[in-house]
């Protein structure tokens, strides 16, 4: 996954386990099976640990892989939070909301595996030597750092949210502020302009010679120390 958009794809591998035997079946290429193959036959021992040794080197390599994933959506994040403060983008709320379906689906596919393994150290089995439980008390220890590693980083999607939620919100405001300023200076043109604009027999500003010149010099000036008072408070 390089991107928010990209397509986060799990694919399901089922294991069946025996004391002399392992057997994987699953429909599409795993990385993780070639990764546990290499590593099985580089064990010097492997003979004495069997097939216990074998699953902990595949399910070890498949914990790891979530690890790079991780990685990338937390980059992904850091690059979120600098356009929210630097280069303000809308699309920015669609990125987070998909970052946080993928953390949700992360989540959820490995809490039943983190759960498999508190099962099996917690009773004896018989399939397994005794030894192999410290590799499997590693691979247990690699999904609850992936586990807090996902919680971490949905508590930083909250607050990426909140800071978003909080810019947009300033932005609004000085919208709303400089829409405000407009208004004013045009009403207050728009009273001098309603007030002579009224036909009435007996106003005296109506028959001076330069009445007209006189009206837009008035409109110029209070319009225009609207706006440098506006500007000076910072609404402009």
């Amino acid at each position: 996954m390089a991107g928010p958009t990209d397509r986060l794809e799990l694919r399901e591998l089922n294991i069946f386990l025996g004391k002399n035997y392992l057997v994987t079946v699953h429909s599409r290429p795993i990385r993780a099976i070639d990764t546990a193959s290499r590593l099985w036959h580089e064990w010097m021992d492997r003979s004495e640990h069997g097939a216990g040794l074998l699953a902990y080197l595949l399910i070890d390599a498949i914990v790891d892989d979530y690890l790079p994933l991780l990685d990338l959506i937390s980059e992904r994040m850091d690059e979120l939070e600098d356009s929210i403060f630097g280069e303000w983008r809308a699309e920015v709320i669609e990125d987070i909301f998909s970052i946080k379906k993928k953390l949700l689906y992360l989540r959820r596919s490995i809490t039943p595996l983190r759960d498999v393994f508190n099962t099996m150290l917690r009773r004896e089995q018989p399939i397994f030597p005794r030894e192999t439980h410290v590799y499997f008390q590693d691979v247990f220890d690699h999904l609850i750092r992936v586990a807090d590693t996902i919680d971490s980083l949905r508590d930083m999607l909250s607050s990426t949210m909140d800071a978003y939620l909080s810019v947009s919100g300033n932005r609004m405001n000085k919208v709303m502020k400089r829409l405000t300023s407009i208004s004013t200076i045009l009403m207050s043109v728009t009273l001098i302009a309603g007030i002579y604009g009224m036909n009435f027999t007996y106003m005296p500003e109506l028959r001076m010679r330069y009445g007209y010149v006189y009206a837009l010099l008035s409109m110029v000036g209070v319009g225009g120390a609207l706006y440098i008072y506006l500007k000076k408070v910072k609404w402009i």
